[in-house]
């Protein structure tokens, strides 16, 4: 490698075997299929516990929402406040200033679609919002 500009031969073989073989092109398919599954259930749970989607897209890692609500007592609810809070229950949320280039806070939150269905994070939104535990379930 030290004197080499490229790769092990083996290395790359093995790499045009995954490539061209189809086993790549099948697992991408197939990968893109379970985000897209996923995206649907957590936008419903979303849109189910409180939160109002940007928009349901048809795929893709992430899904951008906010709380439809202020919390009780008309505390309005911004991205920033609600990972703060969240972070407090041991969940990270992404706010929407993450995003901004001047860090603006807004009320948007963009979620990991992927890995975003814990539990934790559907019990967490019902607390603020006062649900009782049965909804919570869903």
């Amino acid at each position: 490698m030290a004197v080499g500009l490229t790769s092990s031969e083996v290395t790359e073989r093995l790499v045009y075997s995954v490539l061209t073989s189809g086993h790549y092109g099948r697992h991408v398919a197939a990968l893109a299929e379970r985000l897209r599954a996923q995206q649907d259930r957590v936008t419903e749970k979303m849109e189910m516990h409180g939160l109002e989607v940007l928009l349901r897209p048809e795929g893709g890692m992430f899904a951008w929402a906010r709380l439809r609500d202020a919390l009780p007592g008309g505390v309005p609810m911004t991205g920033n406040r609600l990972a703060t809070l969240a972070l407090e229950h041991g969940i990270w949320l992404a706010p929407g200033s993450y995003f901004e280039p001047d860090e603006t806070d807004s009320p948007w939150i963009r979620f990991n679609v992927a890995t975003g269905d814990a539990p934790q994070v559907w019990e967490f939104l019902d607390s603020l919002a006062g649900r009782p535990r049965a909804i919570r379930a869903a």
